[in-house]
């Protein structure tokens, strides 16, 4: 009886910890851009959650950046290395009728880690960032 109490506990566990993926997708590629790590591409297929990517940019004049989504929603966060939010916005609201978004920033960019924080629900689409 006790070891049967045993193997509930475990099958409950088990099952509760495999209910716990942060996303789900169908496709996701990072790329660098000809070995420049201030010059990525992302592009995803049926994003369902969040992705996180770490960026070591060196000093920068500005960054641009350029989305494009063809299916679902996408939130896009920028986080610098002293943890301040750069884009915090929900970009879906701001897409151009053919679901694409350039943002440019000539503020400069500290050396240092950054987080791109990807969130989609049942989004297609690329991102692509420039320092």
């Amino acid at each position: 009886m006790k070891s049967l109490s045993y193997m509930f506990i475990i099958i409950i566990l088990v099952a509760t910890l495999s209910g716990c993926s942060t996303y789900s997708v169908t496709f996701f590629e990072s790329d660098i851009v000809d070995g420049n790590g201030q010059h990525r591409i992302y592009s995803f297929k049926e994003l369902d959650g969040r992705m996180v990517e770490e960026l070591s940019v060196e000093a920068s004049e500005g960054v641009s950046l350029s989305i494009e989504v063809t299916k679902g929603e996408l939130n896009l966060e920028l986080i610098d290395p002293n943890g301040n939010n750069i884009l915090v916005n929900d970009l879906i609201k701001t897409f151009d009728k053919e679901n694409h978004l350039s943002f440019i920033s000539e503020d400069s960019f500290p050396k240092g880690a950054y987080t791109l924080v990807i969130k989609g629900q049942k989004a297609d689409g690329l991102i692509e960032i420039k320092f």
